[in-house]
């Protein structure tokens, strides 16, 4: 599914931008019709992308700003502007396939995260969680960076129709790196509410979607230092 997304998102960028090229290329050459024609058929290509990421958002449920990009897209065709719509498919292939390669960091920064890199004091106890080879379907990832003060603090995920899962922060090496954080490696897709146990408020908010891996950041300010016991 990842790589099916990365290769859409490329083919996205490539596809467009070459048709945006190619129309420039024949608008200079006076062939105006034929630029036309291929901004539009650029357009097409964009819109028909920005449907398909739309539609995938509401089977899981979620508002998707792509919403905006059709609207966008679909209003050059309408009112005959096929070079507006031609940069618009370029800018969403751009937005897409940046979003595909973070995804394809965060993921291969996940599988760095295994026990043996542990640094300190192995809080493994608080939740062992299933390898990233598990993240498929309606199963996704949440990758939080943490303080380094928060180190074998157990951050706990709730959501209001599963039991609650939680785990520790963990200092690890990435790479050449040391980070903190805490990772939930397979969690039904939807939103959780994090905070720190035993009975902390919650600080954050992520949403988890399928086959993915959510990345955010813990909130540095008032910081829990609970430890495990």
């Amino acid at each position: 599914m990842v790589s099916l997304r990365r290769h859409g998102a490329t083919a996205l960028f490539a596809s467009s931008v070459v048709l945006l090229a190619a129309g420039v290329a024949a608008w200079f050459a006076h062939w105006r019709t034929a630029a036309d024609a291929l901004w539009a058929a650029a357009t097409v290509v964009g819109l028909g992308y920005a449907i398909a990421l739309v539609t995938g958002a509401l089977r899981r449920r979620e508002l998707s700003v792509d919403v905006i990009a059709v609207l966008a897209l679909a209003g050059a065709l309408a009112v005959g502007e096929p070079f507006a719509g031609a940069v618009i498919a370029v800018m969403l292939g751009t937005g897409q396939l940046l979003e595909a390669r973070a995804d394809s960091r965060a993921r291969r920064d996940l599988s760095l995260l295994v026990p043996g890199q542990v640094l300190r004091k192995d809080y493994s106890h608080a939740g062992q969680e299933p390898t990233v080879r598990d993240i498929e379907g309606t199963v996704g990832a949440l990758l939080i960076h943490t303080p380094a003060s928060m180190a074998g603090t157990e951050i706990e995920a709730t959501r209001v129709d599963t039991p609650p899962r939680h785990v520790a922060v963990i200092a690890r090496h990435t790479g050449e790196r040391v980070t903190h954080t805490a990772v939930f490696r397979a969690l039904p897709e939807g939103r959780y509410q994090l905070h720190c146990k035993p009975d902390g408020p919650v600080r954050l908010s992520a949403i988890v979607i399928g086959g993915r891996i959510t990345e955010t950041r813990w909130p540095d300010a008032g910081v829990a230092k609970q430890r495990p016991k």
